[in-house]
């Protein structure tokens, strides 16, 4: 398999920035003509606006990704607007001039309370919670069809999702008999990404179906301490454990481009030491990727831009190695609890 890469860009890494925006459509569609803007940075870029505090955790299983968010001392009117009137929300950040959308998602709860001086609005959210949940399928396909077709058409269902990256080792391959499909929309996706060996989950308001044994097409992003790498990855049974500064580019499904010298020494020394890994299912010995090149299957970014913490975490394999799952098995609808 034959991988490019490009290197995480450098900049001026040294002021954080974070923006919720949050909307009442119920459809994704968030922006300020159409909802409430709240930054940490005022417009001229260096006065300091609202403490943003959040943890977001996106892995490549179809439990939707999650997302908690902290707001310190937010107007009344604006708690109460979040509370009643608003369902959508999109979370960026990053470094001025190199900030992302690091979580799109439906409002599932909020909480609002004061300690001290200090009021603090909780935001919790699920990346395409409701389409996931409640979207319902009932239709027929004739002969000849596909399950690309039943995608399509299952996607109609869908509220505020779009398809995305959708790949699949069958998915183009005709049916002989004409089928109809009636249930959850979840559910029958479940049954395609059984039948094409792959995993689907929702990213950012799009549907990925990507198989087990590949990943999205973007490049690889090079990860080194150049890069951002904070200390060597940490090596176990279910894989790799890297920590970088906070990056929002990292995906579920995509790739990585590591050094492995860092990786190899410390492999090398848990095995002379005898050290053993608590483990849930069967034991797999990690694969090092002689190239340097690994799966992301979890990423959880951790950021509070008046505190310390500014941290994606990522969990990878070799491109070849089964993605952990609860019961040991390569593919599973629950990742472990241990993942992130």
């Amino acid at each position: 398999m034959t991988v490019t890469a490009t290197p995480t860009q450098l900049g001026p890494k040294w002021l954080r920035y974070a923006r919720v925006l949050v909307g009442k459509n119920g459809n994704g569609d968030v922006s300020p003509t159409v909802g409430l803007s709240i930054e940490s940075v005022q417009p001229d870029g260096y006065s300091p606006g609202l403490r943003i505090k959040f943890e977001v955790v996106k892995t490549i299983y179809h439990t939707p990704n999650s997302a908690l968010i902290t707001i310190y001392n937010l107007a009344q009117e604006h708690e109460q607007a979040i509370d009643k009137e608003y369902n959508d929300l999109i979370l960026i950040a990053g470094y001025m001039g190199q900030e992302r959308v690091v979580f799109r998602g439906n409002i599932r709860f909020t909480h609002f309370y004061g300690d001290g001086l200090d009021r603090y609005a909780e935001i919790n959210a699920g990346d395409g919670d409701k389409d996931f949940r409640n979207a319902i399928v009932n239709f027929t396909l004739a002969a000849g069809h596909n399950d690309e077709d039943t995608i399509d058409n299952l996607l109609t269902s869908f509220q505020a999702t779009t398809k995305g990256h959708v790949h699949g080792k069958h998915l183009s391959r005709a049916r002989i008999r004409g089928r109809t499909y009636s249930g959850k929309a979840a559910d029958v996706l479940r049954t395609i990404e059984r039948e094409n060996d792959g995993h689907w989950s929702i990213q950012d308001g799009l549907l990925q179906l990507v198989p087990v044994d590949s990943t999205k097409p973007e490049e690889a992003i090079v990860v080194s301490s150049d890069t951002g790498l904070l200390g060597p990855p940490e090596v176990n049974d279910k894989g790799i454990t890297i920590r970088t500064m906070l990056e929002p580019r990292f995906v579920p499904g995509g790739k990585l481009w590591l050094q492995n010298n860092e990786v190899r020494q410390k492999h090398l020394k848990a095995s002379m030491t005898g050290q053993q890994h608590k483990l849930t299912g069967p034991r797999v010995p990690v694969r090092l990727d002689p190239d340097g090149v690994y799966k992301v299957f979890a990423h959880k970014l951790t950021g509070d831009t008046r505190d310390s913490e500014w941290v994606s975490e990522l969990r990878c394999v070799g491109l070849d190695q089964p993605i952990p799952s609860k019961k040991g098995m390569p593919i599973s609808s629950t990742p472990d609890g241990d993942l992130l």
